[in-house]
């Protein structure tokens, strides 16, 4: 989850966008309403031998086994992925915003079809 706080708007302009907003779900939050999304998954990796012998090392200089260090590097590498989206499509919406905010202060003014036709 990104510590970006946003205004209802820009979330409203992101959602109707059809942007991702995942990334300012609260995961732990989320886990805790919905019990099924703390079951484990097996899921296989097939590595390299000097891969697995690098993660091996890592997990042993940080007391911990392969597979908490894998857990935790790919939390890590997904939580800053989140933040990087989650940046992008929050500039974008407010981008967005400015440029319509824009457009309503230039707009030329309407006239009515009584005005044209005098």
């Amino acid at each position: 989850m990104t510590d970006i706080v946003l205004s209802g708007e820009e979330f409203d302009e992101l959602v109707d966008n059809g942007m991702d907003t995942t990334a300012f779900i609260d995961w732990p939050a989320f886990e805790e309403l919905d019990p099924r999304y703390k079951q484990t998954r097996r899921i296989s990796v097939d590595v390299p031998l000097s891969l697995q012998l690098r993660l091996d090392a890592a997990a042993e200089r940080r007391g911990v086994t392969r597979q908490s260090l894998i857990k935790m590097w790919l939390t890590d590498c997904l939580d800053a992925d989140d933040d990087r989206r989650a940046k992008i499509e929050v500039e974008r919406a407010r981008a967005r915003v400015r440029m319509q905010s824009m457009a309503k202060r230039t707009a030329w003014p309407q006239r009515d079809d009584a005005e044209e036709q005098a």
